[in-house]
């Protein structure tokens, strides 16, 4: 294989030690460093370059950038969790995140939780200058798996066993994929890691396509895969100058489009299908590059609505909480206290200032459990409703 050209065929199949239910075993075969584009795919490479620059350029314009795509934030990690079957809400990782006693109780919540902290954790890493390597995916899972199922699974370590998607047993066995055996993986974390260290060899879209799958078809870890391979997406786009900052995640995409992701990737391991890969990845990106351009113009222009109602209340109290609830639309007397730096009266007057403009409305309160009474919650509706899935 030259190095300008996608591997034909796209691994080798292997046969598992000490093992004969499970099949063979795929070995996928280096990326190449380069790689020529020519036809359709040059012309949808344009069409969401021109949405990304788009994307980065009203970005730049936010009076608070970092405020307006926290939310997006919080909706990549719930939704990359709910890929792999949790069932938490955008909702419920708002609430979580507003109070320290109304910490996650249940593995859902703590993964979602999880993988926000590695996203910002990787995000801060790349800051510092240091590399996207697989040595920094291996730290991030470290992350992603504390105190949650697969805890057992040995977190931040590279598998030494082998293992399969699919079930196993029973009359019918329904083996999907096989990854690579333990004793090749080196080898393949090594090449990966070589074509991390390569950016800018090529068009860093198709790198990202091609990083993700490979990624995907090695299946370094025991568990938790597919969300580092979603935190690579992210961390890569930026790695590869595509996007100046996280602003743009694919997940909520990738989740409505479940069962054809999965299959996409498949194919490219069973027949070597790269071009079909790449089109729907292209596709993704651009879907969700426009969906996220139309939520930050009606968020700006619900901004400017806000500042209209406004106008009717004298005290300056209620104007400074508002633009904290486009970075988290839901709010009680303790964090308006912080934000204000005042007194709970003070700060419970702000809210309900707010309540009567209809900016928030109350909901159930939070609980508190052996901390005596519980604060009253309130959320922002009409910020939910634009960020939410």
């Amino acid at each position: 294989m030259t190095s300008d050209q996608l591997p034909d065929p796209p691994g080798q199949w292997v046969e598992i030690p000490q093992s004969s239910q499970l099949g063979l075993a795929f070995v996928p075969a280096p990326l190449p460093l380069r790689f020529p584009v020519h036809g359709s795919t040059v012309h949808a490479i344009g069409e969401v370059r021109a949405l990304i620059g788009r994307l980065c350029e009203g970005i730049a314009t936010l009076p608070s950038p970092e405020l307006f795509l926290r939310p997006f934030r919080a909706r990549e990690a719930v939704l990359s969790s709910r890929i792999e079957g949790t069932k938490t809400t955008l909702e419920a990782a708002f609430v979580h995140e507003l109070d320290d006693a109304e910490r996650a109780r249940v593995d859902d919540d703590l993964e979602v939780q999880n993988y926000r902290r590695a996203l910002g954790a990787g995000m801060s890493t790349l800051s510092t200058g240091r590399a996207l390597t697989v040595y920094l995916l291996r730290d991030l899972h470290r992350d992603l798996m504390r105190g949650v199922r697969g805890e057992q699974k040995r977190p931040g370590e590279f598998r030494d066993a082998q293992v399969w998607i699919g079930a196993v047993g029973g009359n019918s066995p329904e083996v999907r994929f096989v990854p690579p055996p333990s004793l090749q993986l080196a080898q393949c974390l090594e090449g990966l890691d070589g074509y991390l260290a390569s950016r800018g060899s090529f068009e860093g879209l198709l790198r990202i396509a091609l990083a993700h799958y490979q990624f995907e078809a090695i299946h370094p870890f025991f568990d938790g895969n597919g969300r580092i391979g979603r935190l690579l997406l992210t961390m890569q786009m930026v790695w590869e100058g595509v996007l100046d900052s996280a602003c743009l995640f694919l997940s909520p995409a990738l989740e409505r489009r479940r069962q054809d992701y999965y299959d996409r990737l498949l194919a490219v391991s069973r027949d070597g299908d790269f071009a079909g890969w790449i089109a729907f990845f292209l596709d993704i990106v651009r879907e969700s590059a426009i969906e996220t351009l139309d939520r930050l113009r009606r968020l700006r222009a619900l901004q400017e609505e806000f500042t209209r109602r406004l106008r009717a209340v004298q005290s300056p109290k209620p104007a400074l909480l508002v633009p904290e609830l486009f970075g988290l639309p839901f709010v009680n007397v303790p964090r308006a206290q912080r934000l204000l730096g005042c007194m709970p009266k003070t700060a419970q007057g702000a809210i309900e200032k707010l309540v009567a403009l209809g900016i928030l409305q109350k909901v159930e309160p939070l609980r508190r459990e052996g901390r005596g009474r519980p604060s009253h919650l309130y959320r922002c509706g009409e910020v939910l409703e634009i960020v939410r899935e």
